[in-house]
């Protein structure tokens, strides 16, 4: 059965293949083999068609990435180097503050030198001047006993003119020595 059935459909290719004439003798065709596709075949369109797609569609990707991975890199770099000149700011900033503090201990110290030194002096000036008094002091003291001597006669007694004697004697003293004459 399935010889008939294969040899009518080839009689049957035949008869239609050219209308009107009548197969003459048989002639045997192997089966037709399936011919290579063309490059214009759209399954071939569609398949470089997809090909391109998707190298494009890496290439557009690896490119992508790769911008985003040197970004990161960019924004990694930039985030260290200010991170670093933060740090660096912070350090000057603390060293600046530090030779601020130095230099106002350094003014306070110095104030204070010049304090006791100016209450140095000081003492020095009223200790001078309370040996210049005592000296002086001293000097007219001298003075006054090379000036006034007492009369005998008012050793003994003292009557009132031994006492006017020796106050008219203290003025005239008090007037010479005051001019330098003494």
């Amino acid at each position: 059965m399935a010889v008939q059935d294969h040899e009518s459909d080839w009689q049957d290719t035949q008869q239609s293949g050219q209308p009107g004439v009548a197969p003459t003798h048989e002639v045997h065709r192997p089966a037709a083999q399936p011919q290579p596709l063309s490059w214009r075949h759209p399954l071939v369109l569609t398949l470089v068609a997809l090909s391109i797609v998707a190298v494009l569609t890496l290439g557009v990707r690896g490119c992508t990435e790769r911008k985003a991975r040197l970004a990161r890199e960019e924004m990694a770099r930039v985030n260290a180097q200010t991170a670093h000149q933060m740090q660096l700011q912070a350090e000057q900033q603390q060293r600046e503050e530090i030779a601020r503090q130095q230099a106002r201990q350094a003014a306070l110290d110095q104030q204070e030198a010049a304090k006791r030194q100016a209450a140095r002096e000081r003492e020095q000036q009223e200790e001078a001047a309370r040996r210049a008094e005592v000296a002086e002091a001293e000097r007219k003291e001298q003075a006054w006993a090379k000036f006034y001597r007492k009369p005998a006669s008012c050793n003994d007694a003292m009557t009132m003119a031994c006492t006017n004697d020796y106050i008219r004697a203290k003025r005239d003293f008090e007037r010479k020595y005051a001019k330098g004459e003494l």
